[in-house]
């Protein structure tokens, strides 16, 4: 797997997400990932992708863990690009189902880092789940030798 952190924006994101969250870009199968509800929805993560709308983190899904439910009741447009998913726990937490790739996608949607990327403004690979980290507790792979792991934003469950 390559870095997606390859543009000035994508490598300050990654910075941060290492600084304040210690997460690695690249994932394994065991960091368990809860709402800030502290409801388990994933066991897991494939790596974590940068792109023009800041820092996700990719799941498969078989490391889904949580019940998810479709945000909104209505069926999604076929010209879709992700489902908006949740879980029913209060947390309101934003999963995206990436339906489709946004190859075609220069430029970020509103509110993402400016610049044109002529690979499209993010790696999002359809069949995979994507959270904003910032939206998520874990608790790290006890049994790594060098974990990156902050305090901030681990929790240890009983």
């Amino acid at each position: 797997m390559k870095s997606t952190a390859i543009y000035p924006s994508r490598i300050r994101d990654k910075e941060k997400v290492e600084r304040e969250l210690g997460l690695k870009e690249f994932g394994d199968n065991f960091t368990e990932f809860f709402t800030t509800k502290f409801t388990k929805i994933f066991v897991g993560y494939r790596r974590i992708c940068y792109g023009g709308h800041g820092a996700y983190v990719e799941f498969e899904p078989e490391h889904l863990v949580g019940n998810l439910v479709n945000k909104f009741s209505s069926q999604t447009p076929k010209d879709a690009y992700y489902e908006w998913k949740t879980i029913k726990d209060g947390s309101n937490i934003k999963i995206y189902w990436q339906l489709r790739d946004v190859k075609n996608l220069k430029y970020a949607p509103k509110g993402g880092h400016s610049g044109k990327c002529e690979e499209g403004y993010a790696d999002y690979i359809p069949g995979k789940f994507y959270v904003n980290p910032f939206e998520l507790y874990f608790k790290p792979n006890i049994l790594e030798k060098d974990p990156l792991t902050k305090p901030s934003r681990m929790i240890i469950l009983e």
